[in-house]
């Protein structure tokens, strides 16, 4: 495996793929916050009630006259009030950057590497298909995972969500579908990828596959886990487990599905 990962490391050191790889974070961490920017940020605070008495703006933000704080002491109760607010739109937030963002990684991160130029040199240094195909593999699902793990660190930091507000449970069980709702969303546009291989081509057709699946999920309830990504309700502490063990089931069949079709593909292509 050797060749495989002197491969990886050349391509992932490439200008494109380091800067592709900063803009799409930054481009998952705008998307995810600037809804909320102009409502929750310390600057928005501060200049909507900065010239304000602290007890009047304590009672409109905090329900109770705080004449003790300052404006800043009460921007950050406002914040640790908010949240529970906060941790559910970091996740519905972010799972719209994943949403829109997650066909155009494929593209770009697989496409490149199925073309004859970057497969047949392998393939003529006595590497089989299948071992090239679950490099490929792994190593998209590591790029996503990280992708995602940074994104959801900077969205939280940017509105102050503390983890350790809440049960430990929760968050775990919050994260790991998180987790496992974007490998399933990844893994489509990966689908695509290997069936189309030009990065254009691919990013437009697991946009429009994706579209497709929305619809369809509207038709069939408890299907597509993209959709239900982008519900708050769903992510509330207080959801039962059948409220998303459906979703869960699904996503693990979309992306053993994917990973099989992809298999299938990608050995009839090199065929």
């Amino acid at each position: 495996m050797r060749l495989l990962r002197v491969q990886f490391v050349r391509h992932l050191k490439r200008p494109w793929a380091l800067l592709f790889l900063v803009i799409i974070i930054a481009a998952y961490v705008w998307l995810a916050v600037s809804p909320l920017k102009n409502v929750m940020s310390a600057a928005s605070f501060m200049n909507t009630y900065g010239d304000m008495e602290p007890r009047v703006v304590s009672i409109a933000v905090l329900g109770e006259a705080r004449p003790d704080l300052s404006i800043s002491e009460i921007y950050d109760e406002f914040m640790r009030t908010q949240g529970d607010f906060l941790y559910r739109k970091s996740l519905t937030n972010s799972a719209s950057s994943v949403v829109l963002l997650g066909s155009l990684t494929a593209a770009l991160f697989l496409c490149r590497d199925l073309d004859e130029d970057s497969v047949r040199p392998l393939l003529l240094a006595g590497y089989g298909r299948t071992p090239i195909f679950i490099w490929l593999v792994v190593r998209f699902y590591l790029i996503m995972t990280l992708i995602t793990v940074i994104g959801l660190l900077f969205v939280r930091f940017a509105w102050s969500v503390k983890l350790s507000y809440f049960p430990s449970d929760y968050v775990a069980n919050t994260q790991l579908r998180f987790y496992v709702y974007s490998m399933s969303m990844f893994s489509i546009s990966m689908l695509v990828a290997f069936l189309l291989r030009n990065p254009i081509l691919s990013a437009l057709g697991a946009y429009a596959l994706t579209f497709i699946v929305f619809l369809l999920d509207k038709l069939i309830p408890k299907f597509f886990p993209g959709y239900v990504m982008m519900v708050e309700e769903h992510w509330l502490e207080t959801a039962a487990p059948g409220a998303y063990t459906s979703y869960v089931v699904a996503s693990v069949v979309i992306i053993v599905v994917c990973i099989a079709a992809s298999y299938l593909i990608f050995r009839r292509r090199e065929a």
